[in-house]
């Protein structure tokens, strides 16, 4: 398989028969991954990797110009960020090895996945009761009297009839099922594939059924299946992002990509958790224009803050917004007015724009300007190493609150 790797707003120049089939893919899907123009891609603040036919696209993560080489460690970089964010579900030890071994950005999510299905067939497969309807020789169940004469009116030793069968046929053993049959299609790597038509060969019937993300929100764990939720979450992530044409083959796509800035805030909220020193909420949202008469759309418009964050002895707090961008663009306009009406809404004196750095640290601290009948406010735009020793930064969560938070909530 062709591999190239490309870092999130690149440019990169690809054949007509892939151009067509991102086009299409895109339409289908209404993603904002990439833009398709003439004999190019242009990709976007997403992150990830992207499969085409026979082509892997991996798209890595950048703050600053990247030098050459370091690929590795933008793409060590993502895999870690993904891994603390729980979008790879896979132990220590495991994850290390799949590292070492320079496997796919797939082989992250696919070889979990499979050692989970085929511990799930050591432990043996969940059985659930579901009713079927058929013809049978003896009379159990329910007979369905319409049906039993139209079916059996020549045929007088058959009973047609509704009755509960107790079997591996179940929504998550389909789920399982569909995910398989989804990657022995995609074709990621031989020994995958191999270790798929060892588990499909003894795989119980499962019927056929339409998977969407509905299906997975209905999902409900017992004790009994409680043991699938790892293998589901994978098999989720695969099934919703596996887009099949009609005609199977090298036309298929498949990409598991994230947005970066979203990704960057959950990442640094995990971070802010480990810090027992403060209290914080994510997600804030108040309404700052709210509709009288009604129109089309009758919703009431909210400002969302990434973080409100307080000291556990104090009562004032801060807001702490994230973005994902370069340096270069730190100081934005738009962003400072965000910062302002953040403050003025959730009755703030602080708001921190935390960004990521890679080289120099920099805090810039200043008030907005007086305003008659507003309190006043200040913004710190703040960048923090993300990287140390060639890795994420372990104590980036500590350096935000001594460097940034504290300070700021003792004025």
């Amino acid at each position: 398989m062709k591999v190239k790797t490309i870092y999130e707003y690149g440019i990169i120049k690809l054949e007509n028969e892939h151009l067509k089939i991102l086009d299409n893919y895109k339409k289908r899907i209404k993603h904002n991954f990439y833009d398709v123009a003439y004999n190019k891609v242009i990709f976007k603040n997403y992150v990830g990797v992207l499969k085409v036919g026979n082509l892997q696209i991996e798209v890595l993560p950048k703050i600053d110009n990247v030098l050459e080489g370091e690929s590795k460690l933008w793409r060590d970089v993502l895999v870690d960020m993904l891994r603390e964010c729980s979008k790879i579900k896979i132990n220590t030890l495991n994850f290390a090895k799949l590292k070492s071994e320079k496997k796919s950005f797939f082989d992250l999510y696919v070889e979990p996945f499979l050692n989970e299905v085929k511990g799930l067939k050591r432990q043996g497969l969940i059985k659930k009761y579901h009713t079927v309807e058929e013809n049978c020789k003896s009379l159990k169940g329910k007979l369905l009297l319409t049906k039993h004469l139209k079916k059996n009116y020549i045929n007088k030793q058959y009973f047609y009839v509704s009755h509960n069968v107790y079997d591996t046929n179940n929504i998550y053993n389909q789920i399982i099922y569909m995910a398989l049959m989804a990657i022995q299609e995609i074709g990621i790597n031989s020994k995958s594939i191999s270790i798929i038509n060892g588990l499909l060969l003894d795989y119980p019937y499962q019927n056929n059924i339409y998977i969407d993300k509905n299906t997975f929100d209905k999902l409900i764990y017992d004790r009994m299946s409680i043991r699938y939720k790892n293998a589901i979450s994978i098999a989720k992530l695969i099934l919703l992002q596996y887009q099949p044409m009609l005609t199977k083959g090298k036309e298929d796509v498949i990409a598991f990509m994230f947005d970066m800035n979203n990704l960057w805030q959950e990442y640094v909220k995990r971070q802010l958790v480990k810090v027992k020193e403060i209290t914080f909420e994510s997600k804030n949202s108040t309404d700052f224009w709210k509709i009288e008469n009604k129109i089309n759309d009758n919703t009431n418009r909210k400002i969302i803050a990434d973080m409100l964050i307080w000291t556990n002895d104090n009562s004032d707090k801060l807001v702490l917004d994230t973005k994902w961008k370069l340096e270069k663009n730190i100081l934005n306009s738009a962003d400072l007015k965000q910062m302002f009406v953040y403050n003025l809404y959730f009755k703030c004196k602080t708001a921190i724009l935390l960004v990521p750095a890679i080289k120099t640290e920099f805090i810039c601290k200043g008030p907005f300007e007086k305003l008659e009948g507003v309190n006043v406010s200040e913004c710190i735009v703040a960048g923090i190493n993300i990287i140390k020793n060639g890795k994420l930064n372990p104590s980036l969560g500590m350096e935000i609150y001594y460097q940034l938070i504290l300070p700021s909530l003792l004025n």
